[in-house]
C-alpha cells in the first residue's frame, strides 16, 4: 500500500496521485487506532487493486479502525478491489467526505458504527449508505476513464458544482472557483473532485483580434 498510519500517525496528503498499489486490507491507504488521522485534499486515488487476483486479497482501497479521515476535493476512481469488500471501510470511525468523486464499480462504503459520516456536494457511483441533499448519484464525465484520464470533459456534472472549497489551485495548478459561464451552478461555482475545469479565456476566445471587447 502507498501509506499505513498508527500509533497517533497523522498524515496530510495534498495534490498528490496515488494509484498502483495493492494489500490485503488498504490498497492505498489504512489507518488504524485513536489517534492517527489521515487529511486527503486535491488528491487522486486510483488505479489501486487488482481484484485480489495473486498475493494480495485488495479489499478495500482506504482503511480506517477507531480513527478519522477527512476526504476533501479528491478524486477516488478506477480502483478494483476485492468485489466482497468496498472502495472505503469505515470501522468504528468518523469519515468526512467533501467535494469529492468516488465514482468505481464496487460498493462505495462498508460501515461498521453508523451515523459516523458527514458529507458534503459529493459525486457517487451509488448510495447505499451515504445520502443527503449533497450526495449526487451520477456519471462525473472524465475526459477518458479508459486511458486513465480523469481530467473533467467539457459537460461533466462536477463542473460549478459546490460552494466551498480548501484550495486556491488544483492538481495541475489551475485555479479553483472558474466560474464556467456555460454552467448553471447547482451549489457554487466550485468544481468537485481534483480537477478544476479551466479554460484560460486570455489564449482560448480570439485574444489576437484586438477588435474585440
Amino acid at each position: 500500500r502507498a501509506l499505513y498510519l498508527e500509533d497517533k500517525a497523522v498524515a496530510f496528503i495534498e495534490n498528490t496521485n496515488i494509484s498502483g498499489n495493492r494489500a490485503n486490507i488498504g490498497t492505498a491507504l489504512s489507518v488504524q487506532d485513536n489517534g492517527s488521522f489521515a487529511h486527503v485534499f486535491g488528491s487522486y486515488i486510483n488505479e489501486n487493486g487488482e481484484n485480489g487476483e495473486g498475493a494480495y486479497a485488495d479489499n478495500y482501497v482506504i482503511s480506517a479502525s477507531y480513527t478519522s479521515i477527512s476526504i476533501k476535493q479528491s478524486t477516488i476512481t478506477g480502483n478494483d478491489v476485492n468485489e466482497l469488500s468496498a472502495i472505503i471501510l469505515n470501522n468504528q470511525s468518523s469519515l468526512n467526505l467533501n467535494n469529492s468523486i468516488i465514482y468505481n464499480s464496487e460498493l462505495v462504503l462498508k460501515e461498521a458504527q453508523p451515523n459516523s459520516i458527514i458529507a458534503s456536494c459529493t459525486i457517487l457511483n451509488e448510495d447505499t449508505i451515504i445520502q443527503g441533499p449533497s450526495i449526487y448519484v451520477e456519471d462525473p464525465g472524465f475526459v477518458d476513464a479508459a486511458n486513465q484520464n480523469y481530467h473533467l470533459a467539457s459537460d461533466s456534472f462536477a463542473i460549478d458544482l459546490c460552494e466551498s472549497n480548501i484550495q486556491s489551485h488544483d492538481t495541475d495548478g489551475d485555479p479553483r472557483n472558474w466560474d464556467n459561464p456555460s454552467v448553471i451552478n447547482a451549489e457554487g461555482s466550485f468544481d468537485a473532485g481534483a480537477d478544476e475545469y479551466f479554460i484560460d479565456v486570455i489564449f482560448s476566445n480570439n485574444f489576437e483580434d484586438t477588435t474585440q471587447q
